[in-house]
């Protein structure tokens, strides 16, 4: 049907290095797997298995603490933290189910365009991983008429960043336009709720 699933995970291993990987395929492509083989010895597959669920595996990951997480389209996202030992496996449920979801409307005080980009992040506003970048792993929407929808969205918190585009000319016959940070907040996110949220003011 044209919607895009993938699974992946960020982590930090045990000696300091941040480490990262996912596979995904556009559901309807013809495609029922995807594996990447970028950062090898360690890789990752995604699979859609004959009852219709999504099934991933990651190999030759390096002792350290992880995120692992599952995305659905643009927002249906869910992830656990989990710290991974030397020679071991384990075994991550993703489940996203509809019903125990919730979603943000959220208002941004210009209507010039703009971005929100959501992180899960912990209840105190901490990232899930000590030094972990909102570029490095978000969901974002972009704000239309001076709002934004997301929704499907696993109750929860997280960091809500605001973008606004800055043109930057670059030639004498045209510009380009950049993302520049206004602020970010953290925002939760309610089961079965459709919570409105207003940034303050620039």
């Amino acid at each position: 049907d044209g919607t895009m699933v993938r699974a992946g995970y960020l982590g930090r291993t045990a000696d300091g290095a941040f480490v990262t990987n996912h596979a995904g395929f556009t559901i309807g492509s013809g495609s029922r797997s995807a594996r990447s083989d970028t950062f090898r010895p360690r890789t990752t597959e995604i699979r859609s298995d004959v009852s219709g669920r999504f099934v991933f595996e990651h190999r030759g990951l390096p002792a350290g603490q992880y995120v692992f997480y599952a995305q659905v389209g643009g927002s249906r996202l869910a992830w656990k933290v989990l710290r991974v030992g030397t020679s071991t496996d384990a075994t991550v449920d993703l489940s996203i189910r509809l019903s125990e979801r919730g979603a943000l409307r959220i208002l941004v005080p210009s209507r010039d365009e703009s971005e929100v980009w959501l992180q899960p992040c912990r209840e105190d506003g901490r990232p899930l991983l000590p030094g972990l970048s909102l570029d490095a792993w978000h969901v974002e929407g972009r704000a239309a008429g001076g709002a934004v929808l997301f929704d499907d969205l696993e109750p929860g918190w997280y960091r809500a960043a605001l973008f606004g585009r800055k043109n930057v000319v670059r030639t004498e016959s045209g510009s380009s336009s950049v993302l520049e940070l206004v602020g970010s907040w953290l925002v939760r996110v309610e089961r079965g709720k459709t919570l409105r949220v207003d940034l303050p003011a620039r």
